[in-house]
């Protein structure tokens, strides 16, 4: 688990009964316990927000790091802040959250992961939409990633970000007027269908659908509650 590795997800979110019949009409996921589950397999969490405290619900990406106490004291010595101190989890492990330079929320973990969906209908990929793309650097030095150039077609160039010699997420300069966050894709066999979904769900689409050679067709989506994320077929 010290590869850099996305290993979990949860939704912030201000409604989460709302957000359940949302994922569960574009995705078939089912909320059960505190999680999504799309064919019985975990796919993401799901956290209640007090909507008074002012947060906006939101998607938390987790990375898998060796020592989270050790990562937090390095991303606050390359200028992120911890959002969350280190914790135990109730299962043996550890996490925290930190946010980067431009404040862009993550979550870090230890311990062990849990086996998740994959394919259609679950979380592929991570994107982290900024406004400041040298905050790349700041991913490097704190969990270890090599950063190459990734070429995203109509929406200019961008930064992959590999661990362990695999790619684990890109960087983009975000296309949207909103400040920094990290923003999850679920894989979906129909884009154009997908879409529908959405809208059909009293969801917004942000940025419709662009093709990105050698990634596919992508489009950025809000769910009713103001979470943001992608859609990649």
């Amino acid at each position: 688990m010290s590869d850099g590795a996305f290993v979990w997800h949860d939704l912030m979110c201000t409604d989460p009964a709302r957000a359940a019949v949302f994922y569960a009409e574009v995705f078939g996921w089912t909320c059960r316990n505190g999680r999504f589950l799309l064919e019985a397999a975990p796919t993401a969490g799901i956290v209640a927000l007090d909507p008074t405290l002012g947060w906006p619900s939101h998607w938390l990406p987790y990375v898998a790091v060796e020592d989270v106490d050790a990562t937090v004291g390095k991303g606050m010595a390359h200028g992120g802040m911890p959002l969350h101190p280190p914790m135990d989890a109730p299962d043996g492990g550890r996490f925290s959250v930190l946010a980067d330079p431009t404040g862009a929320a993550i979550g870090l973990v230890r311990g062990a992961a849990p086996t998740v969906a994959s394919g259609v209908g679950a979380i592929t990929w991570d994107e982290l939409l900024t406004d400041d793309d040298a905050v790349r650097g700041f991913y490097a030095k704190v969990l270890g990633y090599v950063v190459g150039v990734a070429d995203m077609g109509p929406l200019g160039a961008g930064w992959a970000l590999k661990g362990g010699g695999v790619p684990r997420a890109s960087i983009l300069r975000s296309p949207l007027a909103a400040p920094p966050f990290w923003m999850p894709y679920v894989s979906v066999a129909d884009l154009p269908g997908a879409v529908a979904k959405v809208c059909a769900a009293e969801g917004r689409v942000l940025l419709g659908a662009v093709e990105i050679d050698g990634v596919g067709s992508v489009a950025v989506v809000e769910d009713p509650t103001g979470a943001v994320f992608g859609l990649l077929a």
